[in-house]
């Protein structure tokens, strides 16, 4: 059984060492190629809320079903606290420190790779091209992460946060407790109450553990719509 999303024009038939995932071309005919996917043994679709301070990954397995149950969540953050394993599925970890913005990019994209390097599909959120602050940083810390899936031969793909938001709540332009609240109602799971958060606002690490639940999610739509 496969199931296929669109891939590069310049791959062609290939199959994975454990036999989990191919590439199918279509023929210039139909001017259309995919990667296709076996799910021998269930997929591996992760999802990326890639950041400086905040990253957080969601990883499914399983199949056409997506559910939080299926799910493993990751995020780093400098606070001390948060170095630990919370209800199992979600894991916390100490952002080292570094004397050089090179050094952290570096230290965050090894964090990631380390967590998605099985996967078959990457879901990242793209730029907010709104931000304001250290723009420039975040595209380079971003460029570092998805040259390493590059170099790895691991298939990735950016979505719009406009994208992501109405996906999981109806409408583009969610604020974070917006985006929250419909993570906590559809999973039933008290992010705040689980970390230990003390505050009226949805905030980090909260609300980038929402955020990669709903990419990962919107990962796997695209992987199974077809």
């Amino acid at each position: 059984m496969t199931h296929c999303v669109n891939a590069k024009p310049s791959e062609s038939l290939t199959k994975s060492a454990d036999n989990t995932a191919l590439f199918l071309f279509m023929g210039p005919q139909k001017r259309c190629q995919r990667r296709c996917f076996r799910i021998d043994r269930g997929m591996r679709i992760a999802g990326v809320d890639y950041s400086l301070r905040c990253p957080a990954v969601c990883v499914f397995e399983g199949d056409k079903k997506f559910c939080i149950s299926q799910c493993t969540m990751h995020f780093m953050s400098g606070t001390k606290k948060y170095e630990q394993t919370f209800s199992n599925n979600i894991h916390g970890t100490l952002m080292q420190e570094h004397k050089h913005e090179c050094q952290r990019y570096g230290s965050i994209s090894e964090w990631a790779l380390g967590i998605v390097k099985d996967c078959d599909f990457v879901c990242i959120e793209d730029y907010a091209f709104a931000a304001k602050g250290k723009v420039f940083h975040i595209g380079e810390n971003t460029g570092i992460f998805k040259y390493r899936l590059w170099e790895q031969k691991i298939e990735y793909k950016t979505v719009p946060p406009t994208q992501v938001k109405k996906f999981g709540t109806g409408r583009g332009n969610a604020k974070k407790e917006d985006v929250y609240a419909a993570f906590k109602a559809e999973c039933r799971l008290d992010l705040q109450g689980i970390l230990g958060t003390v505050s009226d606002q949805i905030k980090s690490p909260v609300a980038d553990l929402a955020d990669a639940y709903y990419i990962c999610k919107y990962g796997h739509h695209l992987v199974f719509k077809s």
